[in-house]
């Protein structure tokens, strides 16, 4: 039996997380909208589709063949995602695609503040303002120990936000109780999205209670459903 496992998490916003044993290898996600976050947004083909289910009642991706061709996905024993197709002619199942991982997929490896980037070797780099926390590991090719600022942050004396692009939506388990919906599903993002998180902190704030970790006996919803 296999070691090997990849579970759609749907702890916040679905995701797609790969595991050796209770070894977090690599993962997938959140959902955009459109796809996973730091996987490629597939183009429409005439042999399958994917998509991702949201509802009241439940959550789950959606893999539709649209073709009389004989596709299977498997996932083999030392860990690797396959799409396999029937071919008639030999009799045997051949080799669709792969999914494959790239240095940047394995969960964490520039630790916190750190930039992977598959295009450069080595792959680790800190964000702008911030140095190696361990510099003697990061000589020695281990970053997990991530990145420290340089100064402290002073408000009001330069600091602010950093645009970045084309890079991954960091792991936000833990704080997805604060995304506005319409870029949790649909990808969609605004200035409401900020007035969202914003009110979701002030509740908080005013009531005591963690949005994410409230409860109450007479419903599943959570602080957010519990006062609309």
């Amino acid at each position: 039996m296999s070691q090997y496992s990849v579970i759609l998490d749907t702890n916040g916003y679905p995701r797609a997380f790969g595991w050796q044993g209770e070894v977090l290898l690599g993962r997938l996600g959140p959902w955009n909208g459109l796809g996973f976050s730091g996987f490629p947004i597939e183009k429409e083909n005439q042999i399958y589709s994917t998509g991702l289910v949201i509802n009241d009642k439940e959550i789950y991706h959606e893999y539709e063949l649209k073709s009389s061709v004989v596709q299977r996905v498997v996932l083999t024993l030392d860990g690797k995602t396959r799409f396999l197709h029937w071919i008639e002619r030999i009799q045997d199942w051949i080799v669709y695609a792969e999914v494959a991982a790239d240095t940047c997929d394995r969960f964490s490896i520039c630790g916190s503040y750190g930039i992977c980037s598959i295009n450069k070797h080595p792959p680790c780099t800190c964000m702008q303002g911030f140095e190696p926390r361990n510099p003697e590991e990061w000589d020695a090719s281990d970053w997990v120990s991530g990145c420290v600022r340089k100064t402290p942050l002073t408000c009001g004396s330069g600091d602010g936000f950093l645009k970045l692009t084309g890079v991954r939506v960091p792991d936000m388990r833990r704080s997805s109780g604060y995304i506005s919906p319409e870029y949790a599903v649909h990808g969609r993002f605004s200035i409401k999205s900020d007035v969202f998180s914003f009110d979701v902190m002030m509740l908080e704030i005013i009531s005591g209670k963690k949005n994410r970790e409230f409860s109450n006996g007479d419903h599943r919803d959570n602080l957010l459903g519990h006062v609309s």
